[in-house]
């Protein structure tokens, strides 16, 4: 018997609210497929980045898209779980629709990634490092984007889109099966 299934994942953020992530793993295979948004934010010529301990790469701010949630809405509120602070819509401009394919921790992904350019530059935030909200030792840092150039960064397609103003559509292989 397949032991496959899709579920919304129910659990509860610190805020109170019901989290519905859109998850579907099949566990005989080891693949799991994930909806989720990411955002380049972007402060002049620096870039945020998140780094959770224990990892060699940085990633992008954001998370799983919720069940009956658009993506704009997913990321704005993605910011504000993760850094405790609220952008406006118009803050944001998507670029890239990415078919994401990668290993990752015993399983081959499937990912719909929707990564939105977010300009933050109106809001004169601090540099200092961010300690993300909602998850135990992960941090944000602030990077220039020539620091970025060498930095291991997932997904690695990023960097192409760190002056991008223009949408797309990406399908990204980095998995070992291809």
């Amino acid at each position: 018997m397949s032991k496959s299934f899709f579920f919304i994942y129910l659990c509860y953020n610190e805020y109170g609210d019901i989290m519905k992530d859109i998850v579907y793993i099949n566990e005989e295979l080891n693949t799991k497929f994930n909806f989720r948004v990411g955002g380049i934010i972007v402060d002049n010529d620096q870039l945020l980045l998140q780094h959770t301990e224990g990892d060699d790469y940085y990633a992008l701010v954001g998370g799983r898209v919720d069940f009956n949630e658009d993506t704009q809405t997913s990321l704005i509120r993605e910011i504000k779980e993760e850094l405790g602070f609220s952008i406006n819509k118009e803050d944001t401009m998507l670029i890239d629709v990415v078919e994401n394919f990668f290993d990752l921790k015993g399983y081959s992904f499937h990912e719909l990634l929707f990564i939105y350019r977010v300009d933050v530059s109106k809001y004169n935030f601090d540099k200092e490092p961010i300690k993300t909200v909602d998850k135990k030792n992960s941090v944000n840092s602030w990077f220039s984007f020539d620091e970025v150039s060498n930095m291991n960064l997932q997904p690695a397609l990023v960097k192409e889109l760190l002056n991008s103003k223009e949408l797309r559509h990406t399908i990204n292989r980095e998995n070992k099966n291809d």
